[in-house]
């Protein structure tokens, strides 16, 4: 009795064995890929090791986070004399496949991930069919172009917060671009050298910043890109000729004015 669970476990290690020479084995990789660039030709492929007799290759693009699988390449054995057939079914012979699909000009929307699916028979009966598979992401990258830049507002006054942002390059580049601002010829604003964001803010802008050129400078791994803007400046009726600082806010003349005008109005008031 105390040797019927080794038994009981010989028995179900030689079914396993022999349930593993009826459905045949089938081991399958996709060869990794670097990121490529728009326009250039890519080769997927797709190597599986198998000692069964094969049924069929499918390539999948995988789509909307995976929950669709679009079709991209078919080979079906069984219309095919591309490759062996084993007849022997008592000799274990691997057999080494490799299934390429070639996209001749890759575009960012190629992006994402692929599947290669392969089925051989099972040995017991060709009813059923054992399925491996093996996956890939393919990245495709895009140069930066230049971005296209939008001023609010578009017509900045003395005083007024000036936004320039970058508008645009949603699903146009990749890998997404890093963006830097600077000022040709001078410092921004709050006196630094540049500043790194899809968006500008100028604060209280004063007047003498009237004409300045400002560069957005786009990058990413495959290089870089700048594009221009120029702020214009207009005056502003609130706010006096000259009694704004280099902030844009109201100096000590405007509150002088302000003040004079605040008594005048309580003189007459009294």
């Amino acid at each position: 009795m105390r040797t019927a669970p080794s038994l009981r476990r010989c028995v179900c290690l030689l079914l396993a064995a022999i349930l593993d020479l009826a459905r045949g084995y089938l081991t399958v990789n996709i060869e990794p890929l670097p990121p490529v660039v728009a326009g250039d030709a890519v080769t997927l492929k797709c190597n599986f090791k198998t000692d069964g007799r094969m049924r069929e290759i499918v390539w999948y693009r995988v789509t909307d986070g995976g929950t669709i699988k679009q079709k991209i390449f078919t080979f079906d054995a069984m219309f095919s004399t591309n490759y062996s057939h084993m007849e022997n079914y008592r000799k274990r012979e691997d057999l080494v496949y490799q299934s390429t699909v070639r996209l001749p000009e890759v575009r960012i929307s190629d992006n994402g991930p692929y599947e290669c699916h392969v089925g051989i028979y099972d040995r017991a009966t060709r009813e059923k069919v054992v399925l491996a598979s093996g996956n890939i992401f393919l990245n495709v990258m895009v140069a930066p172009k230049g971005p296209k830049i939008v001023m609010t507002p578009s017509r900045a006054r003395v005083g007024d917060t000036v936004r320039i942002l970058v508008h645009g390059f949603q699903n146009e580049v990749f890998p997404e671009p890093m963006f830097t601002w600077t000022r040709v010829g001078s410092r921004l604003l709050d006196g630094s050298a540049e500043f790194d964001g899809k968006e500008l803010v100028l604060e209280r802008v004063p007047a003498e910043l009237n004409g300045s050129m400002y560069r957005c400078t786009a990058q990413n791994p495959l290089g870089s890109t700048d594009t221009h803007t120029r702020l214009i400046v207009f005056e502003n009726p609130n706010i006096p000729r000259g009694t704004e600082d280099s902030n844009g806010s109201i100096g000590p003349t405007g509150a002088r004015l302000t003040l004079v005008l605040a008594l005048t109005v309580i003189l007459e008031l009294t």
